[in-house]
């Protein structure tokens, strides 16, 4: 006789099993449920898009919508541009994590936590909280706008790489593979190539996936710098209430930038 307690701590395929054997269905099996969820999520995405698409030609026909009116031009260039900078992003993210993740492999549980301690403190900040600091530096033509939205969009992607491989403890299999490694004295390229970049790619690919959404997500705060080197575009149109106080003339133009369009 299966408790209450040990029925609500399985999983939901479980319950599922369950309550058809109760009732005297008794062929349900997991590879039934994964295979009629796995069919379900495809008929509704394809019956989903079958609709959107259906009221788009719709407005079309009628009229409602005229593609040609758009900048289809600019739109394909600004596209292809946010798509090179994720690129490059994510390139530097995964060369940055996999070394760092290879250089505390090989030392102490200390820089692990301190690898753990700064990731968890980073990535806790938002995207657009490093505008009110990288501002200053395009204002006074410290950095340029380029290198600033490429470090904003590491902020929103390196950290789902971070979590996949630097954090997650090694299997057995790789602890061997390292032993035997430092056993026929390797050299740091050839472990890094040849045992450590093979041994973590499942790991590195389910990193990648997540940083690869991470990465377009964080170019809606990273994209607002405008081509010219001391202009900020306005991130959002809202009535903000002026300080009253007086204030520096630095934080006075710094406010301007916020408050209006500068384009």
């Amino acid at each position: 006789m299966i408790s209450h307690r040990k029925i609500w701590r399985t999983s939901i395929s479980d319950h599922i099993i369950y309550i058809s054997t109760r009732i005297g269905i008794k062929s349900i099996s997991r590879d039934n449920i994964s295979k009629y969820v796995y069919r379900l999520t495809i008929s509704t995405s394809i019956i989903a898009l079958i609709i959107l698409l259906y009221y788009f030609l719709h407005n079309i026909l009628l009229g409602n919508i005229n593609i040609f009116e758009y900048p289809w031009t600019e739109a394909t260039i600004a596209l292809l541009l946010s798509l090179s900078r994720v690129t490059i992003v994510i390139f530097i993210s995964f060369t940055v994590i996999s070394l760092a993740a290879f250089y505390v492999y090989g030392k102490s549980k200390y820089a692990k936590y301190i690898l753990v301690l700064l990731s968890e403190i980073l990535s806790s900040i938002s995207a657009f909280l490093w505008w009110p600091i990288f501002s200053l530096a395009l204002l006074n033509n410290i950095l340029p706008p380029l290198i600033v939205s490429l470090f904003i969009m590491f902020q929103g992607t390196a950290w789902y790489i971070v979590f996949n491989v630097p954090l997650s403890p090694p299997s057995e299999s790789e602890k061997r593979l390292l032993e035997m490694a430092s056993v026929y004295r390797l050299s740091g390229f050839k472990k890094f190539s040849k045992i450590f970049i093979p041994s973590m790619m499942p790991r590195i690919l389910a990193g990648l996936s997540a940083a690869w959404g991470g990465a377009w997500n964080s170019t809606i705060a990273a994209e607002y710098a405008s081509p010219r080197p001391t202009k900020i575009r306005k991130i959002v149109d809202v009535n903000l209430p002026r300080p009253r106080n007086r204030r520096s003339p630095e934080f006075q133009k710094l406010e301007d930038y916020v408050y209006e369009y500068i384009s």
